[in-house]
């Protein structure tokens, strides 16, 4: 939203002929993360080295426009040591119901994740024989998902580091809203046992009506998503039609991605 740091695109002459290294390390309050060119393209996440045009933009992340200022005195990058490639561990992902989106978010995450990993379907209408054929690491579990035995069967028949709950989409907004936002309160139950398998996993849950959203209630490993990321992304475009091109980049599988890392892997 509109309350927190922002992504700002701005034109710095100052710039031109400098690397993104220098531009990275020139602004006191505000980070940049990338440029976009003339011709409308977006390049986040450049090398080190990357020469910057007069007419490239820099993309930066910012608390207001009015903080995104390049410093007085550029600062040249020092010579960075290289460093070795951050491994990232499996993933084991349990996806509890399905509809029309499902397709498209599984089909993103198996090109996302990590090698060795695995996504579990729960759902009764989901057509396992559409995907085993092509995806080895995909498979069908069928419990009885609106009872909270079926539940406890599947977060301590294995190890999920992420659950994913769904709504149908096949019922009325309220029906899916309130299906799920009880299975989450059970999910909840269950994972706060320490002796369950799934303990401590991050549960990310489908709710259709913002408004239920608050009812959800707020849970450090939860994260409750609602057609209110779709309103944001709106009003960001209309803020800044440019920002489509970057905000394309970020949420398409196949382009940057943000990650978490240990501070340590940069000391």
């Amino acid at each position: 939203d509109f309350e927190g740091s922002e992504i700002y695109i701005k034109h710095e002459p100052r710039l031109e002929g400098k690397t993104f290294a220098t531009a990275a390390l020139s602004y006191e309050n505000s980070i940049p993360i990338g440029v976009l060119t003339a011709d409308g393209s977006v390049d986040l996440c450049p090398s080190w080295g990357r020469v910057l045009r007069e007419s490239d933009q820099i993309i930066g992340i910012a608390e207001d426009d009015s903080t995104f200022v390049l410093n007085e005195t550029l600062r040249e990058a020092p010579t960075i040591e290289n460093r070795p490639p951050l491994e990232v561990d499996p993933r084991q992902i349990l996806v509890i119901g399905w509809s029309e989106i499902a397709s498209g978010l599984v089909e993103n995450l198996l090109d996302s994740l990590p090698q060795g990993s695995s996504i579990t379907v729960s759902a009764p209408n989901f057509e396992i024989d559409k995907w085993s054929s092509a995806f080895s690491n995909v498979r069908h579990l069928l419990e009885d998902i609106d009872r909270m035995s079926g539940l406890s069967r599947l977060v301590n028949g294995d190890q999920y580091d992420n659950i994913v709950l769904l709504c149908s989409r096949d019922r009325s907004i309220v029906e899916d809203d309130g299906i799920n936002l009880m299975r989450l309160l059970e999910l909840r139950q269950l994972l706060d046992d320490p002796n369950c398998r799934s303990a401590g996993a991050n549960v990310v849950t489908e709710l259709r009506d913002v408004s239920d959203v608050e009812i959800a209630g707020a849970s450090g490993d939860d994260f409750v998503v609602s057609d209110r990321i779709s309103s944001l992304l709106m009003a960001q475009l209309a803020e800044d039609p440019l920002l489509e091109s970057v905000l394309d980049e970020i949420l398409n599988v196949d382009g940057v991605e943000i990650i978490t890392i240990p501070a340590s892997h940069l000391s």
